[in-house]
């Protein structure tokens, strides 16, 4: 089994606004309101082309996966690698 490690964690609104951002890998660039609104538009792409209201929970995108956990008027977001 391959370890993987978190490299980023990043609180945004459900209006996709970033408004906590932690990167644990200092060599890659922030990007984060480009990263919240690329999530927000996922979620309400998803939300439109399935006629529900669930939460997105992960996304898989190569070696990089990223869990969603999503409250009431915020999401967690973890980046893992």
């Amino acid at each position: 089994m391959q370890s993987r490690r978190i490299s980023r964690i990043m609180v945004i609104t459900d209006s996709g606004l970033p408004v906590f951002d932690f990167n644990l890998e200092e060599e890659r660039e922030g990007k984060e309101l480009l990263f919240s609104g690329a999530i927000t538009a996922i979620q309400s792409v998803m939300r439109e082309a399935t006629g529900t209201s669930s939460e997105l929970q992960c996304i898989v995108f190569g070696d990089l996966i990223i869990l969603t956990e999503a409250r009431e008027g915020f999401a967690v977001n973890l980046l893992v690698e």
